[in-house]
């Protein structure tokens, strides 16, 4: 008789991954406010710190190297779902007048600052490991983009909320949203210069000038623009005519996203730059930001994403690749250091003047530091890889007749490599968020001051009007408030940018417990977080029990 009762644990399948997976997300769930509010450990570090616990070098019960030779094809699939999705919630998370009022501060990031980053971090490549030119610029091109999933790890969660101006958050998220698609005309101009060194440079400007630029590029921001439009158009008569459900509402932006980059991978057109600017033109009268400011769906598959993705990055790495071949392991942490001091921060420190979002000379160090090289610098290094047509292992034939497969070691160098950068920038990126208290010494609610502290608005008048008065108007949009319904209102002010004092009219006895405030308004000059609402609330509340 055959029973039909086993007990089995077999390695490497689906139900042990999706055990692992899941198992992940429950323990974590029930201590994830002490290890990111607490501890302030990032998402992404914890989740790598998982996949390389139960990857082939330690546990061996899940080893995706075995579930194909081809690893960096599913890296490419999975790495380019993440970054569309978290590309539009970085972008519509941003209010609209950011946008508006420091585009020159984000071109300059987009610009200029991505310029230096990719020629210094070729220069470091080529001398660093000693390969030839445009190979290096290749991978420069890789390690070039801030990662919006890392970013959105370092600027979001109480910490951010306390310690990091929201300036500094708007900014270093919607320059996450945008490197990606910057990084694709640089990765191809390289990508030209290295497959057709025998022709003219001027043939292969002309042609990075024609196909690239006049096609890619501009063709993706035509596309992007006008998706953007007509889905919003299209959304918002749905909603007005009661067409929608809220299910249908919630997934709407994530699906917009993968089907974005599905048309644009049709027509070999940057799908990074069009669905950023299909976000831009969604998010521009910050209706999608009042509907979905209740719902999470969203967050929690982004969240669900981002853990498989990085516990399938820890499983993958291949430490012994990292010390052979063209890759010694000493050269490999020079380079990485090298990368970490030189890549971006001297640029930020030249440019400070144009990114009008920076104020201080803290905050410029901390823009600097925190470019966090993570998802897209993977996708890069396999679309450079499937580009070049490297195949991971070569097969040689014996004289018996028998196929040997060995390790390509130009792969290793595009795969592992930037692996190796990928890896020390989850980890230092990862652990170093907590010194933002000591180089940003205020918070996002008062700068210089403490919570506790009494503040006053700048550029309000002190006098008897004032003082009399209502405290703030901040813009059309109006919320009220009252004392009495005990209502959190704190959460507003991570949108505000700046207070414009009003006088009221009237006498005292009329004067209610109201708190008038608006949210919208960005002053490019003035762009700074006051006092809460809530510390309003309670200033109003002891001038009334006197």
């Amino acid at each position: 008789m055959t029973s039909v009762i086993k007990i089995d644990f077999p390695e490497n399948s689906v139900t042990v991954v999706l055990f692992l997976l899941t198992a992940f997300v429950i323990l974590f769930s029930y201590i994830s406010y002490f290890v990111k509010e607490r501890l302030f450990l990032s998402e992404p570090l914890v989740a790598t710190l998982v996949g390389i616990l139960v990857g082939p070098k330690v546990l061996g019960w899940i080893n995706p190297m075995a579930w194909t030779d081809e690893i960096h094809h599913l890296t490419f699939e999975i790495s380019q779902a993440i970054i569309l999705i978290q590309i539009i919630m970085a972008v519509i998370q941003t209010p609209k007048n950011f946008f508006k009022h420091h585009w020159k501060g984000l071109a300059t990031l987009w610009g200029p600052v991505s310029i230096y980053m990719w020629v210094v971090t070729g220069l470091i490549f080529k001398f660093g490991l000693g390969i030839d030119y445009w190979p290096a610029f290749i991978l420069a091109s890789c390690t070039t983009p801030t990662d919006p999933v890392l970013a959105n790890s370092i600027v979001s969660g109480r910490f951010a909320t306390l310690h990091i101006p929201i300036n500094i958050r708007y900014v270093l998220s919607a320059e996450s949203a945008g490197n990606d698609g910057v990084a694709y005309p640089l990765f191809l101009l390289a990508f030209l210069f290295h497959t057709q060194g025998d022709s003219s440079i001027f043939k292969n400007i002309f042609q990075w000038l024609g196909e690239v630029i006049c096609y890619s590029v501009i063709l993706a921001v035509v596309v992007g623009c006008l998706i953007g439009f007509v889905s919003k158009y299209i959304f918002k008569f749905c909603l007005k005519k009661k067409l929608m459900d809220k299910p249908s509402f919630m997934a709407f932006l994530v699906c917009l996203a993968l089907c974005t980059g599905a048309i644009c991978d049709f027509f070999t057109i940057s799908n990074y730059i069009a669905v950023c600017c299909a976000g831009v033109v969604i998010a521009w009268d910050d209706f999608f930001a009042a509907e979905s400011a209740n719902t999470h769906a969203q967050e929690v598959l982004d969240m669900l994403m981002n853990w498989a993705f990085f516990i399938f990055f820890g499983s993958t790495i291949n430490w012994s690749a990292f010390n052979s071949g063209y890759l010694v392991l000493w050269r490999l942490f020079l380079v990485t250091a090298l990368i970490f001091v030189f890549r971006r921060l001297p640029a930020v420190l030249v440019f400070r003047n144009w990114i009008t979002p920076i104020r201080f000379f803290k905050e410029t160090i901390y823009v600097g530091w925190f470019g966090p090289v993570g998802v897209g610098a993977m996708w890069y290094t396999s679309l450079a890889i499937q580009r070049l047509h490297i195949e991971p292992f070569e097969h040689v034939t014996n004289d018996d007749g028998t196929v040997t497969k060995s390790e390509n070691q130009l792969f290793n160098m595009y795969y592992y490599s930037i692996m190796f950068i990928v890896l020390l920038s989850i980890v230092l990126h990862g652990i170093t968020v907590p010194i933002a208290h000591m180089t940003l010494t205020y918070t996002t609610r008062s700068f210089h001051k403490k919570e506790a502290d009494a503040a006053w608005p700048k550029d309000m008048p002190i006098d008897g009007n004032a003082i009399s008065g209502p405290i703030t108007k901040l813009d059309s949009d109006t919320v009220l408030k009252k004392k009495e319904e005990n209502a959190d209102i704190t959460e507003q002010s991570d949108k505000i940018a700046n207070i414009t004092p009003i006088r009221e009219t009237g006498d005292d006895s009329e004067r209610d417990d109201n708190v008038q405030i608006n949210i919208n308004d960005l002053d490019e000059n003035n762009f700074q977080v006051r006092d809460s609402e809530a510390h309003l609330v309670s200033t109003k509340d002891e001038e009334n029990d006197y």
